[in-house]
């Protein structure tokens, strides 16, 4: 997915700003990930981040200044982290924030479904809904499918 935005945001003179573990670097501090390299080579700027590690208020200065937001973490970082990376989001302003999502309609599922994550998901939508400055989305159900037909998943 990065592979074709990055290009096409920076031939419209944006840039793209990947956040991205501290451990993403080798002691040489060559990138371990050859994608990271080829996004690095097509424009992507990287930004080394504990998002785990970081509290609300730290997430905030890291995104402030940025327009969009798109949420790639799932849930590695455990519980809490979506809602905090939203807070995060929130408080900095950005106006266009898309949470990470897993094909799942939270809506539909409710809460108490057995799958906590799923209930973090849920809440996400709510604070979401509470506010009205930041426009948000939840696209990546497309971009997997889209993915899913070209790979044959």
């Amino acid at each position: 997915m990065l592979a074709s935005l990055v290009p096409a945001v920076t031939q419209r003179n944006g840039s793209v700003c990947v956040i991205v573990s501290g451990r993403s670097r080798d002691k040489q501090s060559k990138r371990r990930s050859s994608i990271h390299q080829q996004l690095a080579d097509a424009g992507a700027r990287f930004i080394p981040v504990d998002i785990a590690g970081s509290s609300v208020a730290a997430l905030k200065d890291q995104f402030h200044g940025f327009d969009t937001i798109i949420n790639c973490m799932g849930f590695v970082a455990g519980a809490g982290t979506q809602i905090k990376i939203t807070r995060a989001v929130l408080e900095a302003g950005v106006k266009r924030y898309f949470p990470w999502q897993f094909g799942v309609n939270y809506d539909v599922v409710g809460k108490g479904s057995g799958q906590p994550v799923w209930d973090e998901q849920y809440d996400v939508r709510t604070l979401l809904r509470e506010q009205n400055v930041t426009e948000w989305g939840d696209c990546f159900n497309r971009f997997i499918y889209l993915f899913s037909l070209r790979t044959g998943l």
